[in-house]
């Protein structure tokens, strides 16, 4: 499989729902996950020997409100995305919790083919937030949100437990 850049045609990624048979895969590639986010915040690295605990990971096998999919390409998984629906009283329907490419698939447009079949399969109010120190996902998501927001988007800072989120909301028609 080529790498970042390799091919003149962006791959398409399919968006596969979670079943139990795909946990171990998903636990697995949310290390990997966490050791790179571990570059934006102050918590420990696998890299190191701890990670933080994710606690709502196994909610998404029994939630309904929580669903998971794998990102794959030609067979391949090369990421995940988690998205939840959210109830009232929040201003938005809907949540992307968590989104993953491996570094060796971003850049191939795949990340960006994720994220418009999942807001595609789901309209109404979205948010999407990153660490406020992750400027690489900012720039991400405001290109993905301007082409699929059905009118402008907003953006803010929020703050919870000491960490700060660029939060981008927006709607989907």
């Amino acid at each position: 499989m080529d790498g970042p850049n390799e091919s003149k045609t962006p791959p398409e990624a399919r968006l596969i729902p979670v079943t139990d048979a795909d946990r171990a895969v998903v636990e697995r590639m949310f290390v990997f996950y966490l050791h790179d986010m571990s570059a934006f915040t102050r918590h420990a690295s696998a890299a190191e020997g701890h990670l933080e605990p994710y606690p709502w990971l196994p909610r998404y096998w029994t939630d309904a409100d929580r669903q998971a999919y794998l990102i794959d390409l030609q067979g391949h998984t090369v990421g995940f995305v988690f998205v939840r629906t959210l109830e009232e009283p929040c201003a938005c329907d809907h949540e992307v919790a968590e989104f993953y490419v491996m570094p060796r698939f971003r850049g191939l447009g795949l990340g960006r083919s994720a994220a418009q079949q999942v807001f595609g399969q789901a309209r109404g109010r979205w948010r999407v937030a990153q660490l406020a120190t992750n400027t690489p996902a900012i720039a991400f998501w405001r290109r993905v949100i301007e082409g699929v927001s059905e009118g402008p988007f907003s953006e803010d800072v929020e703050e919870a437990d000491g960490v700060f989120h660029n939060v981008l909301t927006f709607h989907t028609a």
